[in-house]
């Protein structure tokens, strides 16, 4: 579904509009700019939603995107601590899933992570060679080893990062997400817009996107949809054990 498609009606804008009553060029009541705020705000619920689900496999990025969700970095030789807040073009980096490092004779190296704030064994900071292990915090990682040599773009990097937004000029760009879900980003704005304005729609607007019982709906669609889209990774059952005395 295209973003605004003023001539067939059949675009997100078009759509936001039918659910709420409201016009997009002549409304005050919601207008243009607020309605594309909303969607990118529901863009930005649909990804967290769905890296969630996706656990270690990393399967929601914006299909707008002409590169994949990997960046590089230097290598510089003494420099322990890199941060990461933003990739190539400029979107934010939300995760990191998996780092490697190059060595020196050109070989690429998976690194393991570890939690030095947590661990109870000391950590030798001091050593130089190859890095092999590092430490995430926030959007950035500190290597357990000094390298000890310098490497252009020897740092790999695999990230999630926000979407591609949507601007009020948009017309035929449409979301980088599946289209079976193009609904939820309709839905979600519509459904927060009736609710603050007492429109009676609210109520099922609000079924719709989290089910009767609160656990169903769209939203649980879009959690089941990544949680199963890693085929080749098995599903681990976890028992929830109750105390019932």
């Amino acid at each position: 579904m295209q973003f605004n498609d003023t001539i067939n009606k059949n675009g997100l804008i078009q759509a936001l509009e039918r659910k709420t009553g409201t016009q997009s060029s002549v409304s005050s009541a919601y207008p243009l700019l607020d309605k594309t705020r909303d969607i990118n705000t529901a863009l930005d619920n649909y990804n967290i939603i769905a890296n969630d689900a996706a656990g270690r496999w990393q399967s929601s990025d914006d299909t707008n995107f002409i590169d994949y969700p990997i960046i590089y970095s230097d290598l510089i030789s003494g420099v322990q601590d890199y941060s990461f807040k933003k990739d190539e073009t400029g979107n934010q980096i939300l995760d990191i899933y998996k780092v490697r490092i190059q060595d020196q004779n050109g070989e690429w190296h998976t690194l393991k992570q570890r939690d030095f704030q947590t661990q109870k064994e000391e950590v030798d900071f001091v050593t130089e060679g190859t890095p092999t292990s590092y430490d995430l915090t926030s959007n950035g990682i500190f290597l357990t080893d000094i390298p000890n040599y310098s490497l252009v773009e020897g740092i790999e990097v695999f990230v999630s990062r926000t979407n591609s937004y949507f601007v009020s000029t948009d017309t035929t760009k449409e979301p980088g997400i599946p289209n079976v879900f193009h609904e939820y980003l309709v839905l979600r704005p519509a459904y927060f817009f009736c609710l603050e304005n007492g429109l009676p729609q609210a109520n099922s607007y609000k079924v719709a996107l989290y089910g009767e019982d609160g656990k169903s709906g769209i939203e649980q669609a879009i959690r089941n949809f990544h949680a199963r889209r890693n085929k080749a990774e098995k599903t681990r059952l976890i028992p929830n054990v109750q105390n019932m005395k």
